[in-house]
């Protein structure tokens, strides 16, 4: 299991496609902001968030046309910059809140004109999910699908998974799967890292259940949905897994 091994490297988890046209993998960065340099946001200096960039290298005189992308965390959060959204942020204001370049969003980056259609938050905190981006002609490169900026809430059970598809001009409506995880595959409401979603869980959460941080029941790896306390948002969560399981 990986867990937070992740963190000390830049370029994390590539991902290995059917053939050499294209390449999917994540930017590691840790996003650095003078302290109180940005009224709106938290001290990101404190070592609990990180930036990852979900970057596309298309190879070959191909054009990627299009991506479709989904985030998930486990033991965090989506960072949302109050003056952000799911477009990148405006340079112009990156002097008054500094901390707008390392919004979660998603966005394409190059030297053509791509279009970026249409995203959703799921969850704020556990999932965000890109719809279809339109490059109309990108021509082949390196393009920048999203950016998320995550804070980590539960270092005993953080993990992260992106996964999702590409197309490109040449390979006739053809889907790229990629799948890159932070940590090993992991079915929501799996609390003790065993795979499966079952009583063990279970007993896990109601021990902590109605608990915060400040009490002494309080185990973070019960707060599912990383609002900071153990309620039945985190007891759906888990009980619409239930059964659920990896070999």
């Amino acid at each position: 299991m990986l867990r937070n091994a992740f963190w000390t490297t830049v370029v994390v988890a590539a991902t290995a496609v059917a053939q050499a046209d294209i390449l999917t993998y994540l930017e590691a960065h840790q996003p650095l902001v003078v302290p109180g340099s940005d009224p709106l946001v938290p001290d990101f200096n404190d070592g609990s968030y990180w930036t990852f960039d979900l970057m596309v290298r298309v190879y070959g005189d191909d054009d990627w046309t299009s991506t479709l992308a989904t985030a998930e965390l486990r033991g965090g959060f989506f960072f949302e910059h109050p003056l952000g959204g799911d477009t990148p942020p405006d340079p112009e204001l990156f002097d008054e809140y500094p901390a707008l370049e390392w919004d979660s969003y998603y966005a394409t980056t190059s030297g053509a004109t791509p279009r970026f259609v249409d995203a959703e938050t799921v969850n704020e905190r556990m999932y965000k999910r890109a719809l279809w981006f339109d490059g109309e002609d990108g021509g082949d490169g390196v393009f920048m699908i999203a950016r998320y900026t995550v804070r980590e809430t539960c270092p005993d059970a953080f993990g992260m998974w992106v996964r999702g598809a590409h197309t490109l001009r040449n390979s006739g409506g053809k889907l790229w799967e990629f799948q890159l995880y932070m940590t090993d595959p992991w079915p929501p409401g799996d609390l003790n890292w065993d795979y499966r979603v079952d009583q063990l869980d279970l007993g896990i959460l109601l021990a902590a259940y109605g608990s915060t941080p400040d009490d002494p029941e309080w185990d973070c790896r019960a707060d599912i949905d990383a609002d900071y306390d153990v309620d039945q948002s985190d007891l759906g969560l888990l009980l619409a897994h239930w059964g659920m399981g990896y070999p």
